[in-house]
């Protein structure tokens, strides 16, 4: 299901088609917020759609930290979200908890390259191989995509340059001359912020301040952050989630947009109704209690 029919089927359940009380625009910002949430509550198991790969990192001094520019994408649920990291061309690590740190002081329990450990801490990767910058493989969960337009850089016409860049053709931007003025964007492909100082609709040519720390190229992407103008051409943007859980993704935002509207009772009619589910699912891959363990009565 594409974001344009998410937007229409929450102004249904919201008996506000006619966008009276709710605006795209918080539908939109309601989806985002509930997209996270359903990830986050979620078995790891149910997220399949979210996991990557990412080869060949750097663990400078032991370490990585846990960002876009080193992983490409942000990481969900923190520590529980990496689920496995590997030695470059060689072994798995065994992922330890802090609480187990203190017994790794045992010669014959420490990481070796035949007992590479890893753990995280403060939003950073930890390898202890005994090598001193290790190359790893991290296994994680990424935070969903926003949910927003998104559009291509190329180079501009007028040559290379670090305050313009032109659009691409077919990917709706507008004709008409600063339609964008005044509006920021963010390179996703850069991580930086723009203000649009001018728009040439003829070329799709943006000016842009302040200026690129390089000069654009071909296929950044990049989006608008104000101005409502992340909600053009969203026919075709699909969740990061699997089809079948959109309808969660769908009742947790209803239940935001009932809060706002000061209907608490649908909200939490709502809400409970989502949550009662997301129980259902977890409860397949709960910890079975059996004899000997704690769950024994």
């Amino acid at each position: 299901m594409d974001v344009q029919t998410m937007i229409g089927q929450l102004g249904l359940r919201l008996e506000d088609a006619d966008k009276v009380k709710f605006t795209d625009a918080l539908k939109l910002d309601a989806l985002n917020n509930a997209q996270l949430k359903v990830a986050n509550f979620l078995h790891n198991a149910y997220l399949t759609e979210l996991q990557v790969l990412k080869e060949d990192v750097t663990a400078t001094a032991g370490k990585v930290e846990m960002t876009v520019a080193n992983l490409d994408y942000g990481v969900l649920k923190g520590a529980e979200g990496i689920l496995k990291v590997r030695i470059k061309d060689g072994l798995y690590c065994n992922m330890i908890d802090l609480d187990d740190l203190k017994r790794t002081e045992n010669a014959y329990l420490a990481g070796t390259l035949q007992n590479p450990l890893a753990w995280v801490f403060q939003n950073h990767i930890y390898v202890s191989n005994g090598q001193t910058n290790p190359a790893i493989d991290v296994y994680f969960l990424k935070i969903p995509s926003t949910l927003r337009y998104k559009f291509t850089s190329d180079q501009a016409d007028d040559g290379a340059s670090d305050v313009l860049f032109d659009g691409l053709e077919g990917e709706g931007l507008s004709a008409v001359n600063d339609t964008y003025n005044g509006a920021v964007i963010y390179n996703i492909t850069k991580g930086s912020y723009h203000v649009v100082t001018d728009y040439d609709g003829t070329k799709l040519m943006f000016t842009v301040e302040p200026a690129a720390a390089a000069n654009f190229a071909e296929e950044e992407e990049m989006y608008f952050i104000t101005h409502s103008f992340d909600l053009i051409n969203l026919v075709g943007i699909e969740c990061d989630l699997n089809e079948a859980l959109i309808e969660l993704v769908l009742e947790m935002a209803e239940s935001a947009c009932w809060s706002m509207d000061e209907k608490a009772s649908r909200s939490a009619d709502v809400e409970k109704k989502a949550l009662g589910v997301i129980a259902v699912l977890n409860e397949r891959y709960a910890p079975r209690a059996g004899i000997g363990t704690r769950g024994e009565r």
